[in-house]
């Protein structure tokens, strides 16, 4: 992404935390976990509670590679190894929302690894797998997958993408 939209993602991502937190039940159950994707996809944090969860810097990567594919993989073994299942006693943890802010096309085979993640049993995936696309992303390049919600944001600003991360906190 470009330094803009990340710059953009960061305060998103703090507008999103900032309105959890004055939310008492949200701010007690909601954790937060950031997997970055470029030439290769990795976790910058693990899943941690949104009180104690610090907004990771994200930059700009290189050349435009989009391993979107490794960064789902990466995902589902991350949702495998930190979510609590369910069981007698223990209520678990809830459907995890997935969040992935993209503004190019993927250079790898991402398809699979996106169905295989929306397609979980245990724990399934909440309803949103969301794409969020910049201005170099093309809506073509993202909608091969069947219940993935996709959302274009071109060019918008600060405030509106401030707006839309309160939006799905309601």
């Amino acid at each position: 992404m470009g330094k803009e939209s990340l710059e953009s993602v960061m305060q998103g991502i703090e507008s999103l935390k900032e309105t959890i937190l004055q939310d008492p039940m949200a701010s007690e159950t909601l954790w937060m976990s950031v997997i970055v994707a470029g030439s290769d996809a990795w976790q910058i944090d693990p899943l941690v509670p949104i009180d104690r969860f610090n907004i990771p810097f994200l930059f700009q990567e290189g050349a435009g590679d989009l391993i979107l594919g490794a960064a789902f993989k990466l995902v589902n073994s991350s949702i495998n190894r930190e979510l609590v299942p369910k069981s007698i006693g223990c209520s678990g943890d809830f459907c995890p929302l997935i969040f992935v802010l993209v503004d190019h096309a993927p250079t790898d085979d991402w398809v699979d690894a996106a169905t295989s993640l929306l397609n979980r049993t245990s724990p399934r995936i909440g309803s949103w797998l969301t794409m969020l696309t910049g201005t170099k992303a093309r809506r073509e390049d993202y909608h091969y997958v069947p219940g993935m919600n996709l959302i274009e944001l071109g060019n918008l600003q600060h405030d509106q993408l401030k707006a839309f991360f309160r939006w799905i906190d309601q």
